[in-house]
């Protein structure tokens, strides 16, 4: 079996920057918002070349906070632009 995605050795490969993040959150108990979240959302913004980028916990709350800044009304439906 040829695996999908082998975390094991990305995650070793970043391990001591991992567990440094971890420490600095852990560390100034701000794991909401804080200077760790401001960071990710100005350094993702400035690798995808955006103006700016806004954290989400998962997919589906990604999907939720698009269809309320497009107006549509809560829990409306959205399809994905593949399969339409």
């Amino acid at each position: 079996m040829i695996p999908m995605v082998d975390l094991k050795t990305q995650n070793l490969n970043l391990k001591d920057e991992i567990d440094l993040a971890m420490q600095e959150a852990l560390r100034s108990c701000a794991f909401v918002l804080g200077p760790c979240a401001q960071a990710f959302e100005r350094e993702s913004a400035a690798c995808l070349g955006a103006e700016h980028a806004v954290g989400c916990a998962s997919g589906a709350d990604a999907r939720a906070r698009g269809l309320r800044t497009s107006g549509r009304p809560p829990f409306a439906t959205a399809t994905p632009a593949d399969r339409a």
